[in-house]
Order: C-alpha cells, then structure tokens, then sequence
C-alpha cells in the first residue's frame, strides 16, 4: 500500500497533467483516491517528520548538456598573424576536418620535453576550449614539431616530416587561414 504522502503526490502529478485543479474537500485537504476510499485516514499513518521519500520509479538525476567545442586558430607567417574564432565543433568544417587530419595524421604522443630547433617558429596555434574555457593548445612549428600544452604539461604530439609539413601549408592555404581574421560557424 502507498503511504498517504505519495498518494497524495501522485494525485497532485495527475491533476497537473490533465491541466484540471486537483479535487478539495476544504482548502486544506486533497481528496486521493486512498483519501476517498478511507475517508478517516486510518490506513497508513503519515510520515514522521523529517522523512526522505525515495525518487520516482525511472526518474534520474539531471545529466550535464552536451559538451559545448569551441577554439581559437591563430596561424603566423612573414605577414603577421591571423586569428580565426571557431565557435563549434571543428570537425564540423570540411576546410578544417582537412587540416586537422593532415596535422595529426601521424601523431603519436611522446612524454619527452619538445626540443625545438633553436631557428623554429610557431606555424599555427589551435587554443582547444570546452564550455568556452582553454583545455589545450596545439603548436605546429616550422621544424615539424607538434607540441601539446595540457594546463601547462607539454609534450610532443608528434614530428612531422617536410612532406607532411607541405601539407599542412597548403591545406592552411586552401582553407584560406593566412586572410582576414574571421568566425567560423553560425
């Protein structure tokens, strides 16, 4: 048998679906069905004070929403450099998925220090957001050198070869990153 407190949830519950006020007896009494079937209120005594009663069958807890991917493309040349907002999900930009596969095609994480050549110079910068907030930044410099700052942890991502560097500039040209600065996504 339900307790009076959940019957009497339960009937508030089904009130409030049909959109029709629950029914009353006087203001401070709801009529339940258990209520209308012993009207004395001597099946089951209320619950004490200070009672939790327990969710509702398949009810869960709030999940957090989606992760919201966001991130800031800097890429630095002869020029000067040009600062692109990607506010989504990279992958979901043909141009980009293109230059992403082309960067890590053959990255393999390395736990040792990066070690640049001293004449390297940074090729682009991906700043890697979550919720609007920096996770990670991703370096390509000039030596081939991929390099990954987790919160200050920085390994090498991998080393890429002059081919491969190759194809990182020209898919960074097709994409049109070294014009104006601009936003990507709606």
């Amino acid at each position: 048998m339900l307790s009076r407190s959940t019957t009497t949830l339960i009937a508030l519950c089904l009130a409030a679906c049909m959109n029709e006020p629950p029914a009353k007896t006087d203001a401070a009494k709801v009529v339940t069905p258990a209520a209308a079937a012993d009207p004395e209120g001597s099946a089951e005594p209320p619950d004490p004070p200070g009672y939790v009663a327990p969710l509702i069958y398949g009810r869960e807890p709030p999940r957090a929403g989606p992760i919201e991917r966001s991130s800031v493309w800097r890429v630095h040349g002869p020029g000067g450099s040009v600062e692109h907002s990607v506010t989504c999900d990279s992958m979901q930009h043909p141009e980009l998925r293109e230059l992403l596969r082309v960067l890590f095609a053959d990255a393999s994480p390395s736990a040792t220090a990066p070690a640049l050549a001293p004449d390297a110079t940074l090729v682009i910068e991906i700043e890697w957001r979550e919720h609007g907030k920096p996770v990670a930044v991703s370096e390509l410099y000039t030596d081939g050198t991929l390099v990954r700052d987790n919160n200050g942890t920085r390994t090498v991502d991998g080393q890429l070869d002059a081919a491969a560097l190759a194809a990182v500039e020209a898919e960074i040209e097709r994409a049109g990153l070294r014009e104006r600065s601009r936003t990507w996504c709606p």
